[in-house]
């Protein structure tokens, strides 16, 4: 089993996110960022006529993601996790949340 981690807002963005990993089958272990309208997060890929790239990152919900809240999506998963994607701007959040959560959730 695979599964997206990190957190959606709660905007249509979400739902075009959430409809997205149903159709692949896959799991969806985001925490929805409580406390309002609160939007999710947006990366903007930009392409010269030469393949080089250049992105724009709005973290929105994302933002708001807490290792707690990280270990309790893994924990209500189970221990049948297989594989696990963060999406970068994640990984890169200070707290090193995807590392704290999964080894708290063990």
């Amino acid at each position: 089993r695979a599964a997206l981690c990190g957190s959606l807002g709660s905007d249509s963005a979400a739902e075009v996110v959430r409809g997205g990993l149903r159709a692949r089958s896959l799991e969806d272990l985001c925490a929805v960022a409580l406390g309002g309208e609160v939007e999710t997060g947006e990366v903007l890929c930009l392409v010269t006529p030469d393949g080089e790239r250049t992105f724009a990152y709005r973290p929105g919900a994302s933002a708001a993601l807490t290792a707690g809240a990280l270990k309790e999506a893994l924990v209500a998963f189970g221990a049948t996790l297989d594989f696990a994607y963060f999406d970068v701007y994640t990984l890169l959040c200070p707290g090193r949340l995807p590392e704290e959560g999964m080894r708290e959730a063990r």
